[in-house]
């Protein structure tokens, strides 16, 4: 048979050294492979400077094995000597002495190993183009050599190879025989020239279910497979799997790569294999072949199959059968798997994930995002210039028509301008509407033309889906929009296209605009936010379809939408914002979206405030809420850019504020600043918007800066406050009170804290039960050895505060006492230290009994407006001091004017234990009057 690839004998004789063992390591390697056996059976070195013993190479068959006849060795021990260059002449006695024996003249000791074994002695003379005289010339020194030594008739088991034997090895094998070709096959490519094309030539990150297909693969073509037929999307690795496979060191040698299998069988090596056959292992890679080809070819190479193996490649479905074909379906790759591609290519980032979901598990869209990423991020889908990545997915590999391409162009290019859409019964009526959009676009695409084209796309699977379809994946998707507008934007009314276009594909084509930053479709938006468009109606503006798309928009073009908002929403009366319910939440993400970018964070907030000021949702994202994160203070903290500085400014509009709903507003952002607490805790999303670089969210440059932004916020609170009527005191002190709380351990902060705390203490508009909780706080959960001045400042003014009166510390251990602070086993459980509050409640009641006159002074406290856990303790206290039951009948009096029985209880609780006769006439005398009977029921109850 006509060899795939000839080799000249010329490119053999001027072979050195070096390449000659290397050449005949290869072929040695592959006719192991031809005769099934394991590569230990060959011994070869590549290093030609260390002696060898008169043998270069060796390879023992075993028994067993059956050696195919034209095998370069035989069965049983084989040894191979290699001499290159043309000053080796094998048919004279003095090369072949010189070669067999050493300098005492007796045989090199590996080649005396050989023939005692009865191995066979194979001379490659790589130099010389042997005539028939001079390689049996060559044969008989040999002999002459060994029966000098007493080695008979060994005639045999001599051989000698020249240039032209050693070319019809290394034809048997176009990897091998590339090596030595100046000009290898123009209609394939050896393993060589294909792993160096610049799309496989990338690193490859393999997953698991990859190394799974490279096995199997390389067990169907070292078994007895005939055809292996590779399916999956285009994008996702399948010749770069497969040029993995066929890299193992027994496969590499015998394959043969043709790119455009659409072409193949008008090719010269396609009929030469149909004609000829190959008896030799060959391992056809046949790319980018349909099934409608790929029928053709196995029908004229199947036969020819066995020592011929195919490895077919397509994107389409495959509904053949064929019992000697194995189908291997590639599968998307794993998204940790495509984190690791962008990874390698450009680091690690937290904005990894938003690239691995328009990567769609497609190693090939990973490269090319990545890459653009690193080099050209205004423009993430620019193909790249070795790989027309876009056009692949539409159009493969082959050449192409161009006016059916430029129509296929067209109609992806409408088809992208939505999400998805309908294609089967009952929603075709979305992709008629389609057809006649592309129809106005280019007359000859009618509607059996435009079935055509989607019927090839999802034989491509680029189209997926039953009866609604969408692009894969969603890079492509995204491309061929922008290629929309690039292409067919000019001219485009959207306000007639939308009006025509069913109503159950406005959400799949408003949803794309969240891609439409750039030139392209900037007068796009312009027509659709125009102040008189179709936002002008308040209906369509808080409407479902309608706010969702202003969201969408508002990743592309925010100043734009945010000028519409400033124009509607903005001048909206508070009884229209308190009536905007329905899909109140567009509108908020949309501000929300907006505010992360610098130049808009003010007016964003401006026109939040006005929502949040007539909130009407309990959602913690609701306008409030979205509101005070806003001026979260921290390492990325706040969904915004703008530093707290440059955020200032819209908290100021607020407690400057005529309207006090407005101020209150404005309290409560400010906490959200000052809260030291809460914050490191914000959920993700707003800083990534379409296609825009990840948003640069504020980070304090020291955490001196960031105490100083702290500080900044505190005073204001301090300064803006001190001047509100007397109404607002109240919520004033909360709110300053808050503030210490936050900021007294922030190092700029903690003098203005101990200023603001002791003014507190003395206004009488501050609440105790917050002030005593915010010491408690302080003692049970905040105190530490790193805060001793601190603390020590801290005990010593709870200390004045507490002790100024009776009053005071009757409120503070009797009134503000909570369950943490009065319940031992508690503290005991949490570790916390012992407490005096029963104690000291039983030091009051005793100092009380003591002077009832004290009584007057906490007799406006015995009816609190919380529970008050140690007024019955106390009341108990004070029966128990009381031995006269001097207390008794102001404790009375007291309960039916205030109606709060529990110190009145507790007193009672213990008169019964001391004196059950008293405690029954009292009982007695309150069901006598029917104005007291409620009491004396309540006493009976209890």
């Amino acid at each position: 048979m006509k060899s795939i690839l000839n080799v000249p004998i010329e490119s053999i004789i001027k072979l050195t050294a070096e390449p000659a063992v290397a050449i005949t390591r290869a072929i040695l390697r592959s006719e192991c492979n031809c005769a099934k056996l394991s590569p230990a059976a060959l011994t070869i070195s590549t290093r030609s400077t260390v002696a060898d013993g008169g043998i270069d190479a060796e390879v023992n068959v075993p028994a067993e094995i059956i050696v195919p006849t034209d095998c370069i060795f035989k069965p049983g021990l084989n040894g191979f000597q290699i001499k290159s260059g043309t000053s080796f002449k094998p048919w004279t006695e003095s090369a072949i002495r010189s070669e067999l024996l050493n300098t005492k003249e007796e045989l090199c000791p590996e080649v005396e190993k050989l023939v005692r074994r009865k191995g066979r002695y194979t001379l490659i003379c790589t130099g010389h183009d042997l005539t028939p005289e001079q390689r049996n010339e060559s044969r008989a020194q040999i002999i002459k050599v060994l029966k000098e030594f007493s080695f008979y008739n060994y005639e045999d088991l001599i051989d000698v190879l020249g240039a032209s034997q050693y070319a019809d090895f290394a034809e048997r094998y176009p990897g091998i025989a590339s090596q030595i070709v100046p000009d290898p096959i123009q209609e394939a490519w050896v393993l060589d020239e294909w792993q160096r094309d610049a799309h496989m030539s990338n690193a490859f990150e393999i997953s698991q279910e990859q190394t799974q297909i490279i096995n199997q693969i390389r067990t169907g073509l070292q078994g007895e497979t005939k055809h292996i037929r590779v399916l999956g999307e285009p994008g996702l690795g399948k010749t770069r799997i497969v040029l993995e496979a066929v890299r193992d060191d027994n496969i590499a040698p015998h394959v043969l790569y043709i790119q455009h299998g659409l072409k193949f069988g008008q090719t010269k090596l396609f009929r030469q294999l149909v004609k000829e056959g190959h008896n030799h292992l060959l391992f056809l890679v046949i790319d980018e072949l349909p099934e409608s080809e790929m029928g053709n070819l196995w029908r004229h190479l199947k036969a020819r199959c066995g020592r011929l193996k195919i490895v077919s490649l397509d994107h389409g479905r495959d509904d053949t059968y064929d019992e000697e074909i194995d189908r291997i379906q590639i599968p998307r790759l794993s998204d940790d798997t495509i984190k690791k591609i962008l990874v390698s290519r450009i680091g690690e980032s937290c904005e990894l994930d938003r690239w691995v979901e328009i990567c769609e598990g497609s190693p090939r869209v990973a490269i090319a995002v990545a890459d653009n990423l690193r080099a050209n991020p205004d423009d993430i889908f620019k193909p790249p210039a070795v790989v027309p990545i876009w056009e692949r997915f539409l159009h493969g590999y082959g050449n192409r028509d161009e006016a059916a391409a430029r129509q296929v162009d067209c109609v992806a290019t409408h088809l992208a301008l939505f999400n998805r859409f309908g294609y089967e019964s009952p929603v075709e009526n979305e992709a008629e509407y389609i057809a006649k959009l592309v129809r106005e676009m280019d007359p000859t695409i009618g509607w059996a033309r435009f079935q055509e084209i989607i019927h090839n796309l999802r034989d491509r699977r680029v189209l997926q889906g039953s009866r609604t379809l969408f692009f894969v994946p969603k890079a492509l998707h995204i491309y061929l929009w922008k290629q929309y507008w690039e292409h067919y934007g000019r001219g485009f009314n959207f306000t007639v296209v939308f009006n025509a276009m069913p109503e159950s594909l406005h959400v799949w084509f408003m949803k794309m605009f969240k891609f439409a930053e750039g030139k392209a479709t900037a007068h796009i938006i312009d027509d659709i936010l125009r102040i008189n468009g179709i936002f002008s109606q308040n209906s369509t503006l808080t409407s479902d379809k309608g706010s969702q798309f202003l969201s969408h928009l508002a990743e592309a073009n925010p100043a734009a939408v945010l000028k519409l908002f400033e124009a509607t929403i903005g001048k909206w009366t508070n009884n229209e914002l308190l009536d905007f319910k329905e899909n109140r939440q567009n509108i908020v993400w949309a501000l929300e979206k907006i505010a992360v970018w610098q130049p808009l964070t003010i007016r964003a907030i401006k026109v939040l405030s006005r929502l949040a000021a007539n909130e009407n949702a309990s959602n913690s994202n609701n306008s409030t809420g979205t509101l005070m994160g806003l001026f979260h203070i921290g390492p990325e903290a706040a969904a915004t850019e703008s530093s707290p500085e440059n955020r200032l400014p819209a908290l100021l509009n607020l407690l400057r504020s005529a309207e006090n709903t407005e101020r209150l507003l404005g309290l409560a952002a400010m906490g959200s600043a000052l809260d030291t607490h809460g914050r490191g805790f914000r959920i993700i999303g707003p800083e990534f918007q379409g296609l825009k670089e990840r948003a640069k969210l504020w980070m304090p440059a020291t955490y001196a800066d960031w105490g100083q932004c702290f500080y900044l916020y505190f005073n204001t609170l301090v300064e803006e406050t001190r001047n509100w009527p007397s109404e607002m005191r109240p919520e004033v002190c909360s709110a300053l009170l808050n503030a210490v709380e936050q900021q007294i351990k922030v190092p700029p902060c903690t003098e203005l804290s101990f200023q603001i705390l002791e003014s507190l203490l003395n206004d009488s508009n501050a609440s105790p039960d917050k002030i005593a909780n915010f010491f408690r706080h302080w003692r049970d959960y905040e105190n530490d050895e790193k805060q001793k001045d601190i603390a020590k400042r801290l005990r010593n003014l709870e200390c004045r505060y507490t002790m100024r009166n009776l009053t005071s510390r009757f409120q503070r251990y009797v009134i503000d006492v909570d369950w943490i602070e009065w319940d031992e086993n508690f503290r005991q459980e949490n570790k916390k230290k012992k407490g005096h509050a029963k104690a000291l409640v039983n030091a009051l009641a005793s100092k009380i009994a003591q002077n009832p006159e004290l009584f007057e002074e906490i007799r406006h406290l015995l009816s609190p407006r919380k529970g008050g856990i140690a007024l019955w303790y106390f009341g108990e206290q004070l029966a128990n001091h009381d031995k006269a039951n001097r207390f008794l009948i102001p404790l009375i009096t007291l309960t039916l004017t205030n109606k709060h029985e529990t110190c009145l209880l507790g007193y009672l609780s213990v008169l019964k234990a001391l004196n059950i006769n008293r405690y029954y006439s009292t009982v007695e005398d309150l069901f006598e009057n029917q104005e007291t009977a409620w009491l004396g029921s309540s006493i009976v109850l209890r």
